[in-house]
């Protein structure tokens, strides 16, 4: 049970690694289908909002947070009024802190994630016309596949006339159908991932533009769930050491931080070009994302922003 829960866990047994919170495609053949991988976590997800009298309360940096000592969960509590975070592990000689202490910088950072206004029409404009490049691509694509597949209806219908002129035998024959129905299957699967590409792309760029334009209102206005929600989806490697948390911005809001800085002091007019190569590639890591998809729910984020 431990093991198949691991499996059903990890994006890795989908074909991705994750780096400094990024995806990477792996060269091992995956073990789950990443359609599985994002129903379990929908159906833990599900779960996780069922509360028990154990587990009633909520807490912005709740089952997020690591301990830098040991490793082991940090877990919020609260007494007179006030929000710990302590090590489980009760040997850990990591010291009990005030989340107050802590969560002030996590909102300046968050508060640090939009893109500012004077690159912000360039942003959109760019992923606007790369995604119209997309759809030339896209169209191409469907209309080369199609044709493909066209062809092979007419081989089949060829072969199966061969048969049963005695042409060839019954068993040379369900030789090339295999094949052909292989080929066929493998098509099939190409224009589906096409059509859902062709449409879902601009969609999922613009929900990131979205939640990147509003997370420091969103993470202020918010409740402790939905923000700690928000929280899992921007940063990863969440880690309590000495009464100080660490945390790694995950992509796209990584590159825009990034770029921000370094537009004090560089003089390339064009660096906010390295914001549209992250929002291009989070998008398509996203596709289907569940974590995502949950906060677009609860957020009403937008899908028409470019």
């Amino acid at each position: 049970k431990q093991f198949l829960e691991r499996i059903l866990s990890n994006p890795f047994y989908y074909g991705v690694m994750v780096q400094a919170g990024r995806e990477y495609p792996h060269k091992y053949k995956p073990l789950i289908s990443r359609a599985l991988f994002n129903q379990v976590q929908r159906v833990r997800d599900e779960r996780k909002h069922t509360k028990t009298k154990y587990d009633s309360k909520d807490y912005t940096l709740k089952k997020i947070v690591k301990c830098g000592k040991c490793g082991r969960a940090v877990s919020p509590f609260k007494a007179r009024n006030t929000v710990y975070l302590r090590c489980a592990n009760a040997q850990c000689d990591n010291p009990n802190t005030a989340e107050s202490l802590v969560i002030d910088g996590v909102s300046a950072d968050i508060g640090f994630i939009d893109v500012p206004e004077q690159w912000l029409d360039k942003v959109i404009n760019e992923l606007r016309r790369r995604h119209n490049d997309q759809q030339t691509y896209y169209t191409q694509n469907i209309t080369q596949t199609r044709a493909e597949y066209d062809k092979l209806k007419e081989k089949m219908r060829k072969v199966y006339y061969d048969l049963l002129d005695g042409r060839i035998t019954q068993t040379l024959h369900d030789e090339i159908a295999t094949d052909l129905e292989k080929r066929q299957q493998e098509l099939n699967d190409r224009l589906k991932l096409l059509t859902s590409d062709n449409k879902d792309f601009q969609v999922t760029a613009s929900y990131l533009l979205d939640l990147a334009q509003r997370a420091e209102q969103l993470f202020n206005e918010s409740d402790d769930d939905l923000r700690q929600k928000l929280l899992e989806y921007v940063l990863s490697n969440i880690e309590l050491k000495d009464k100080k948390l660490s945390y790694i911005l995950n992509d796209p809001f990584k590159t825009i931080v990034e770029t921000k800085k370094k537009s004090l002091s560089a003089h390339n007019s064009n660096i906010w070009c390295n914001i549209v190569d992250a929002f291009q590639t989070s998008a398509v890591a996203a596709l289907n994302d569940y974590k995502l998809k949950h906060l677009v729910e609860q957020f009403q984020l937008s899908g028409n922003l470019i």
